[in-house]
């Protein structure tokens, strides 16, 4: 679970509002693991998806997207 926090009406109601958030995965140098070490992420849902399933409606009629490190949008429910 990611938590957002709040959004003020206001701000929502002026402009497009985002909030940062990073994901981390690290491998264990104890574990005796030689291989490369690879890492993909993927965002799954069932609730309603909008925008060619890159945008993901929250219930209060607003929008989620996740953008990657050049803010392109995820699309949800892809298997990489």
């Amino acid at each position: 679970m990611i938590d957002l926090g709040k959004f003020n009406l206001l701000d929502i109601r002026r402009h497009t509002m985002s909030k940062t958030f990073s994901i981390k995965t690290t491998k264990s140098q104890n574990d005796q693991c030689t291989d490369g070490f690879k890492v993909s992420s993927s965002f799954y849902t069932e609730k309603t998806l909008v925008e060619e399933d890159k945008a993901l409606l929250i219930g209060n009629g607003l929008k989620l997207r996740i953008l990657d490190e050049n803010a392109s949008p995820y699309t949800f429910n892809k298997y990489a």
